[in-house]
This record gives C-alpha cells, sequence and structure tokens, in this order.
C-alpha cells in the first residue's frame, strides 16, 4: 500500500513539474508579442515598482521579419575616410518563391573638393534567405574581376556578403565580407516616392520592374520622337493600384568611341485626370495667356502663317537695370508641306524666373504635340505625348525631371469630351 502511495505521490510531481514546465515555454514564446499583465508590486520605500523592460534579442527580432516585408528598393550614400565616397542601391525581390538582392555600387572620388564619378561601378546579385536565425545575402554568382576587385573585394558563389534585418531607421546590414575600409554596420533607407535609379543593362530593367511589381504591365511605348532623338521610353502601370513604373533610354553618339545607351529607372505615383487643351498658337505661362496682358508684334511667312511673336518692354529691380529687353519670343517652325514642325519659347528669367524659360514643342505629320522640352537649372522637363491610333487628342502624358536620372513630375490620363 505505502509503495502505490509513493508511486501515486511521484506522478502527482512528475505531473506538476510538466506542467510547470509548458508553462514556462508559454511565457518565454510571448516574450516581447504580448505584454504580461502582472499586479504592482510595491518596492521598499511603498511605491509602485516599475515594470521590467522586455528587449528582444537579435534572434527574436530577425525571427519577425519576413522576408516578403523586405522587397523593395534601398538607397544609400557612405563618406569614406579617404575623402571617398560610395552610392549604393539595393533591389530586394522575390522570383518564383526566392528572394534577391541586386546592389549597384559606385565609388566616387573627391578632387578640390568636387565631388566626380569614377569610371566604374559593380553590380552584385545575392540571394536573401534564413539561415540560423538570421537573415543572410549569399552572393550566388563569382565576381572575380581584377579591376574590381582592389577596390571592393573578391567574391564568390556562397560567400556571406551580409546579414539584414529591419529597425526604425530602414534596412540595417551588418557587412561579412566587403573590401571598402569604413563600410562595416550601415543603413539602407526605403526610396518609396520620386524613385530615380541607374540602370546599367537589360538584366536591370528587367529586375527593376520585377521588384516595383510591374513586369508585363506595359502601358505605354515611346519610341518616335519627334525631335529627332533615338530614345524610348516605357510606361508600365497598374490601374487598380494606381501606381506604375517607368524605364528611360538615353542613346548617345560620341564620335571615335562609338554608341552608347543610358537607362534610368523611375516610379510613378498616380495619375491624374485632365482634359486635353490644344494651345499650339497660344502663348501660355503658368496658366496664363501672355497675349492679353503684352502687344506682341508679328511676324507673318510668305504663306501667311505666323512665324513670330515678340514683346520687348524694359527690365526693372536689378542691379543693373533699368534696361529694354526682349520679355517674351515665340518662333514658329514648319515643314515644306506647311504643317507645323516646332514652337520655340523664350521667356525673359527676369521677369518670368528661370524654370522654364526655354521651351521647345514638337509636332508630328499631322500637327499633334509629341514631344516637349523644358529648361531648368538642374537640367531639364521633358514630356511625352501619347495618341490612340490616328486621334488628334492625346491620351496619355507623362513629364520627367531629368536631374541625374529621370523622375515623374507628373502622369495625365486626358478624358475625352
Amino acid at each position: 500500500m505505502k509503495k502505490c502511495l509513493s508511486i501515486l505521490v511521484l506522478m502527482i510531481v512528475c505531473m506538476q513539474m510538466i506542467s510547470c514546465g509548458q508553462q514556462e515555454k508559454s511565457n518565454t514564446e510571448n516574450i516581447g508579442q504580448a505584454q504580461i499583465d502582472a499586479p504592482d508590486i510595491p518596492d521598499e520605500n511603498g511605491e509602485p515598482a516599475a515594470e521590467p523592460e522586455t528587449k528582444m534579442n537579435a534572434e527574436t527580432a530577425a525571427e519577425t521579419v519576413s522576408l516578403d516585408s523586405l522587397a523593395g528598393y534601398y538607397i544609400r550614400g557612405v563618406s569614406l575616410p579617404d575623402d571617398r565616397s560610395i552610392s549604393l542601391d539595393f533591389f530586394i525581390y522575390e522570383e518564383e518563391g526566392c528572394y534577391y538582392g541586386y546592389m549597384n555600387m559606385i565609388r566616387y572620388e573627391q578632387i578640390e573638393g568636387q565631388e566626380y564619378r569614377e569610371d566604374f561601378q559593380v553590380r552584385l546579385l545575392m540571394e536573401i534567405r534564413r539561415e540560423q536565425d538570421e537573415i543572410q545575402a549569399v552572393c550566388v554568382e563569382d565576381f572575380s574581376e581584377p579591376d574590381h576587385q582592389d577596390r571592393f573585394g573578391a567574391y564568390q558563389e556562397g560567400d556571406l556578403l551580409f546579414t539584414l534585418d529591419m529597425d526604425a531607421e530602414g534596412l540595417c546590414v551588418s557587412w561579412e565580407k566587403f573590401g571598402i575600409d569604413g563600410l562595416e554596420d550601415t543603413h539602407f533607407f526605403p526610396d518609396e516616392d520620386c524613385l530615380s535609379v541607374e540602370l546599367i543593362s537589360q538584366r536591370d530593367i528587367e529586375i527593376f520592374l520585377r521588384a516595383r511589381g510591374m513586369e508585363g504591365k506595359l502601358l505605354l511605348r515611346y519610341d518616335e520622337d519627334a525631335s529627332g532623338m533615338e530614345d524610348y521610353l516605357e510606361v508600365y502601370y497598374d490601374e487598380e493600384k494606381e501606381t506604375g513604373a517607368g524605364v528611360y533610354c538615353n542613346v548617345v553618339h560620341i564620335e571615335d568611341y562609338g554608341t552608347f545607351q543610358y537607362y534610368g529607372g523611375f516610379d510613378i505615383a498616380g495619375c491624374e485626370h485632365r482634359q486635353w487643351e490644344d494651345h499650339r498658337f497660344d502663348v501660355i505661362h503658368d496658366g496664363e495667356d501672355l497675349l492679353t496682358v503684352y502687344d506682341f508684334e508679328k511676324e507673318y511667312n510668305e504663306n501667311g502663317q505666323i512665324k513670330k511673336l515678340e514683346t520687348r518692354g524694359v527690365i526693372e529691380g536689378w542691379r543693373d537695370s533699368p534696361y529694354e529687353d526682349t520679355i517674351v519670343c515665340v518662333e514658329y517652325f514648319y515643314r515644306e508641306d506647311g504643317t507645323l514642325e516646332r514652337k520655340d519659347c523664350y521667356y525673359n528669367e527676369r521677369e518670368f524666373g528661370t524654370t522654364g524659360q526655354s521651351q521647345k514643342y514638337y509636332y508630328d505629320e499631322r500637327e499633334r504635340l509629341k514631344y516637349a522640352y523644358f529648361y531648368i537649372t538642374h537640367g531639364a522637363l521633358q514630356e511625352y505625348y501619347f495618341y490612340e491610333g490616328e486621334c488628334m487628342e492625346p491620351s496619355y502624358c507623362i513629364r520627367l525631371d531629368f536631374g541625374a536620372f529621370p523622375s515623374t513630375d507628373y502622369f495625365i490620363k486626358y478624358d475625352g469630351e
């Protein structure tokens, strides 16, 4: 009988230990996910004791970040200790259930206080995966070009480049292997608005579109530039999400060196709806009809078509004023068949500012506006117009701001009457 009681007591004790162990495991799993309610216990002075801080360790933090949440585009510029700097952009995207990172690295050198870009850059392809309770970026192709190894290091397939995580600042990267002193732990910052990124190959374009969720969503293509340029533009757009992306190719011919293509990628954050207005023979600046403001001298060609509009006036309010100068000048150029080919506009920068002081409009053989160019101090604004079939009114227009690389100023859909 005593032996049976002893066995019974032992079984009860074991069950209590198992229950306590399960409760402890449950509490441990809930740390960082839910705050455990507990009565306030007074300290030695009779005041309620402060709640203990609950901290996530690196392992717990990494487990809370999904690979899908990392997908996107990130940028970073880093100053190096030898008067150099490095510019990085980083795509993370999903393909057939796996996640990849595609990093562009450009190094710059300071000369007499001016920053210039060295004549090289590097793209690295890596797989983003979870290993040993951390998120790793692992090289998936050898990187062994001698000219670049001295600058960026040598990598082989399977090398761990860095681990990564998300925190309040952005994408946190801890480098394991990298060839530049001063680039160790750093942050990449999400670039969600007004994206403008250099693309250096067709492969870059494909990955850029995949990372932005625009693969296979081509809406418009522009490759018959009325200005005679060989550039092309592609617009990708998701009407349900009201977001899009675009790719621009700039073709440059350099004598004795050949032809070069430069690519840029940009985001499109929504679409405006407007009614089309034809201003071929108007003088419009910032929405104001200047024909009602100034008296213009008019010049006509031999066919009786308007050739030039000009108004002059006195410039005042400047150190070297007053003096007389051209305020507005508009010139029209026609083809041999009499159709309008180009319209050039000049607006005095002291009266109207430098933005748009020079403007050029290009028309096709049916006098439909196809392309427009606007001067701005940091580059140019360029507008591209798209038509459906033989329609005389455009269906879409996109204006790109060309600084270093194009970004979207606006994207318009014209609604018919």
